[in-house]
């Protein structure tokens, strides 16, 4: 009667370890959060994350510098355009004032991009943005000065 006591009692030590193995396999299946859901937004606390997937997808222009408007439509998207697609930005700027470039900044600044511009498109592209700015002036209706 012993050896059937020990049997069962093995028996249940046995069926309880198994029953307690398999909860904690159970229990270790990972819950699913909304990222698995939504993929491609960033749901996470953090502001860097969202950068650098905002980072990745904006182009980044070179910046000419003026320190008054002169002739140019800077409220043309048109002329906004021509700009881009030669890859700079025309910036204007109020020298004097906290945040302004000072002369030797705006120089350099102008410099870089004046040299970007000659060696990636050619030494003749003011000529051709200066014709594409007068089609847009016309196109739009915008004259000035």
């Amino acid at each position: 009667m012993i050896d059937a006591v020990n049997k069962i009692s093995t028996y249940v030590i046995l069926v309880m370890l198994m029953l307690m193995i398999e909860g904690v396999a159970v229990g270790q299946k990972r819950e699913k959060k909304i990222e698995d859901f939504i993929p491609t937004e960033n749901v996470g606390g953090r502001r860097d994350d969202a950068r650098a997937k905002v980072k990745s997808k904006q182009k980044r222009y070179k910046h000419i510098v003026k320190n008054h408007n002169g002739k140019f439509l800077y409220a043309n998207p048109c002329a906004l355009e021509a700009t881009h697609k030669m890859g700079f930005e025309y910036v204007v700027q109020t020298p004097g004032l906290l945040g302004s470039l000072n002369p030797l900044g705006t120089w350099w600044t102008n410099f870089r991009t004046h040299s970007f511009l000659i060696i990636t498109r050619t030494p003749f592209w003011k000529v051709i943005l200066n014709s594409r700015i007068k089609k847009c002036r016309e196109a739009s209706g915008d004259i000035v000065g």
